[in-house]
């Protein structure tokens, strides 16, 4: 008893084995004292914390308690105290607190039967309310304040035909008369009921200053909510939302709040979205056509993906994680998704008509239908290819000789025809030896050089006796011959370089202007549709498998880089037909052999006037050496 001052506490519990001493109590602030103990166990007082030692298997140990007031008693139980029980008489356990570590806290305070004691315990309500199309859930967080020093009774009725589903309270309670009665202790409390609404009006479950209401409803559903209720902001209602757009509201004592829901019809929408598309694509010279495929998804509710059986898929993973290949009833290629930003990775293979040189076909694309942000598809060609024609949606690419090359057939056409001008021969003749000269040397650079070489000699030929005849010093005529040397030096350098960068060798054909060498047309092309495409760009990193992580059917090929390229970019490309890159190949041996075609058509023109070129060369040696006449006075007699 408080009144008494006769508090005291019964320590009962069992020990197995040998008898160590246990904590049972926390000293609070020094303020608990434990003294006059009698039983089968001791009671010793360590650091700022009580220890009994059990003296028998089975103990029980009766101590005094003192405390620094009388009207209330605190305890701090360790985790070894598995329960208390109040046996006060004038006392009332106001509260019970276990803490996630075991320990607890235990207060007990002292009735007193004053006036002031028999306050009104205080509330206020926090209501939530979930439309959803098939039920109405309901969330009532009421907290209560109870100002006495005692227990109390706090009653809740429900007013709109509930049905309560579950209780989350800090106190017990009773049914009676239809109202659920919870016995509420000293100081603040939260109440929580949880259950169904089975109507379309909301009435307050208590009596109380405040009363918060937020309705939430699914996105199918949108509530027509009845006049005459003050709106507030949802923030303030403190309650948990789970969908978006709820209304809130403040309602006044006696207040009530009604409402209509209907139910919408939800349109078709795309589950997934899809950032960007890359296709590559290796055209060999013998056998099927490989090509790989990466998707970047951003899913937010698909199951899986679909892709049609064409061309044909031999390997998929997502996230770089194998996939056992499957399909679906309507014969498409099923890959599972998850939720999220991903990457999903397809192989496949297809073939091309090839005939006498010559590579024609449709490389189809794998679509899924929903268009992407930005696509980009690559076509790599080994060196047996050159490729003539590429068309892709709207964009079509067919090859031209580049600016070098044609820069040196003009120049060589030009130079060869003024040389063959200065042999003497007739227009007709030098114009077509001049244009077979010059096509052959833009086939080969051996060829170039060696005309180039010819020109110089002839053009020195033709300049020495001009130089003369003007009377030019020694220095002047050194000069010019610098100068023609220097020429056909830049000359040879310039045809070199060109080659190389168009990827030619000295072997290559004139179709090399799609070579896959720095700066050239490709590269250019490649910046330009990487530019404009940088979501289809940056795909490609998490679907490589790391070398010797997976071991397994299906087996994933490596995508040869080629030697040449075809770049195409798009931005949502259109799924409602199928998309194909068109393409019209030339082999390699083809075009050596139309280059050696032309090398044989200038040569057998050289042959046929070789006499005309001997004759006129003959004639201009000797007429440019033969000096001026000397006019000499004639005396007669």
């Amino acid at each position: 008893s408080f009144k008494e001052r006769n508090l005291a506490a019964t320590f009962v519990g069992k020990s197995v084995g040998k008898h160590p001493a246990t904590g049972v109590l926390q000293a609070a602030n020094g303020g608990l004292s434990i003294w006059g103990c009698s039983g089968s166990a001791l009671l010793t007082r360590g650091d700022n914390a009580f220890h009994i030692t059990p003296l028998a298997d089975s103990f029980s140990a009766t101590c005094r308690i003192g405390t620094a007031g009388t009207d209330r008693l605190e305890l701090f139980a360790t985790r070894d105290v598995l329960a208390i029980e109040s046996a006060i008489l004038d006392g009332d356990l106001a509260s019970a607190e276990r803490n996630p570590d075991g320990t607890s806290r235990w207060t007990f305070v002292r009735q007193s039967g004053g006036t002031g004691e028999n306050l009104a315990a205080t509330a206020t309500g926090h209501y939530l309310i979930t439309l959803l199309p098939d039920e109405t859930r309901f969330r009532y967080a009421i907290d209560v304040h109870n100002p006495n020093r005692s227990r109390r009774p706090f009653e809740v009725r429900l007013r709109s035909g509930e049905h309560l589903q579950q209780v989350d309270a800090e106190a017990a309670y009773e049914v009676v008369d239809g109202a659920y009665r919870f016995d509420v202790p000293p100081g603040d409390i939260t109440l929580v009921l949880t259950g169904q609404l089975p109507g379309d009006a909301f009435t307050p479950p208590v009596e109380a200053s405040l009363q918060y209401l937020a309705i939430e409803n699914h996105p199918i559903v949108r509530p027509m909510i009845g006049q005459g209720v003050k709106r507030i902001s949802a923030a303030e209602v403190s309650v948990p939302i789970q969908y978006r757009g709820p209304q809130a509201f403040l309602l006044g004592k006696g207040e009530s709040l009604r409402w209509k829901k209907t139910k919408l019809e939800a349109l078709h929408s795309v589950s997934y979205a899809v950032s960007g598309i890359r296709h590559t694509f290796f055209v060999p010279a013998e056998g099927a056509v490989l090509g790989e495929s990466v998707f970047g998804i951003d899913n937010q509710g698909a199951s899986d993906v679909k892709l049609p059986l064409a061309p044909e898929p031999t390997y998929a993973s997502i996230q770089g994680e194998p996939l056992l290949m499957t399909k679906s009833a309507d014969g498409q290629l099923t890959v599972p998704l998850s939720a999220g930003k991903q990457e999903v990775f397809v192989q496949h293979q297809q073939s091309i008509r090839r005939f006498l040189g010559f590579g024609l076909g449709q490389l189809s694309i794998p679509q899924l239908s929903v268009p992407a942000t930005s696509l980009l598809v690559t076509i790599n060609y080994p060196r047996q290819w050159y490729p003539l024609f590429q068309s892709f949606s709207t964009r079509t690419r067919v090859w031209v000789p580049s600016s070098g090359m044609t820069t040196v057939f003009l120049v060589l056409l030009l130079w060869t025809e003024r040389v063959l001008a200065f042999l003497g021969l007739p227009r007709r003749q030098r114009w077509t030896l001049a244009v077979s000269l010059a096509l052959a040397a833009s086939g080969f650079d051996l060829f170039a050089i060696l005309l180039g070489i010819a020109d110089a000699l002839l053009s020195i030929a033709w300049l020495v006796p001009q130089l003369k005849r003007e009377k030019w010093t020694t220095f002047k005529t050194i000069t010019a011959a610098a100068v023609v040397t220097a020429g056909v030096i830049v000359f040879v350098n310039t045809v070199s370089e060109q080659r190389r960068l168009e990827g030619f060798g000295l072997s290559g054909g004139g179709l090399a202007s799609n070579s896959a060498m720095p700066m050239s047309e490709d590269a250019k092309t490649y910046l330009d549709e990487a530019s404009r495409n940088p979501n289809a760009l940056q795909l490609g990193n998490s679907s490589r498998v790391a070398k010797g992580d997976y071991q397994g059917l299906p087996a994933r090929f490596e995508m040869p880089d080629g030697e040449r390229h075809g770049y195409f970019g798009q931005e949502m490309l259109s799924t409602a037909r199928p998309h194909a890159v068109r393409v019209l190949l030339v082999s390699s041996g083809l075009v050596w052999a139309v280059g050696m075609m032309l090398v044989a058509v200038a040569l057998a023109l050289l042959w046929r006037n070789r006499m005309e070129l001997m004759e006129g060369l003959r004639t201009r040696l000797a007429t440019e050496n033969v000096g001026p006449a000397i006019s000499r006075p004639i005396i007669n007699g």
